[in-house]
């Protein structure tokens, strides 16, 4: 979780990298940044933050129907082979189409708030087909029953570190010798030799 920024921090980073920006070629500039703050911040945490709260540029107002339908038409067009979307090339696209740029989250909390609303309605939908093809079933009180078991010592213990796969193919790897002791009698040949 990102710790609260304090105003002061917040100029700091402003103003930093705008002087980094003057210099240009700053190698890392995030993680002079977290060098500066002795690590409170990781780098990326405070590129994050950048990105999508401090950034001067930022237009922080709601997504308009246009942007909206962009978003949609540009992600269901151009996500990789395994259905990733590469948020920054469809933010760059929005700030060239429309040219406001957006923050990261705020594209990222519309699409993903999207597809939960149509996963749930799809989900309502289904509930109510199956609701109206059963048929309603009277409710009966079922009396309930309380047993009270002995404690169990067992459910204290702490789960086992390993399960059987991982314990059999650690064992296979440490093998040792192992040393077999005979409890059978022997028989006492010196004492009969003693006696004779």
């Amino acid at each position: 979780m990102f710790p609260q920024m304090l105003p002061q921090e917040k100029y700091i980073i402003l103003s930093l990298l705008k002087h980094f920006e003057r210099i240009g070629n700053v190698r890392n500039p995030f993680v002079r940044l977290s060098e500066i703050f002795n690590y409170k911040y990781s780098p990326s945490q405070l590129s994050n933050h950048y990105r999508n709260y401090l950034n001067p540029q930022l237009y922080l107002g709601d997504l308009s129907d246009e942007e909206m339908n962009f978003i949609d038409d540009w992600i269901s067009h151009n996500r990789t082979g395994i259905g990733a979307i590469r948020w920054m090339t469809l933010i760059e696209k929005l700030k060239r189409r429309f040219g406001l740029l957006r923050s990261e989250n705020k594209v990222k909390n519309y699409w993903y708030s999207k597809q939960k609303r149509s996963r749930n309605s799809c989900q309502r939908r289904r509930r109510s087909s199956t609701s109206s093809r059963t048929s309603t079933i009277v409710s009966a009180t079922i009396p309930i029953s309380m047993t009270i078991l002995p404690f169990d010592p067992t459910a204290t213990l702490t789960p086992p570190l390993y399960d059987d796969y991982t314990y059999q193919q650690r064992q296979r790897n440490y093998l040792l010798p192992t040393l077999e002791c005979d409890f059978r009698p022997k028989p006492d040949n010196f004492l009969f030799e003693k006696f004779l």
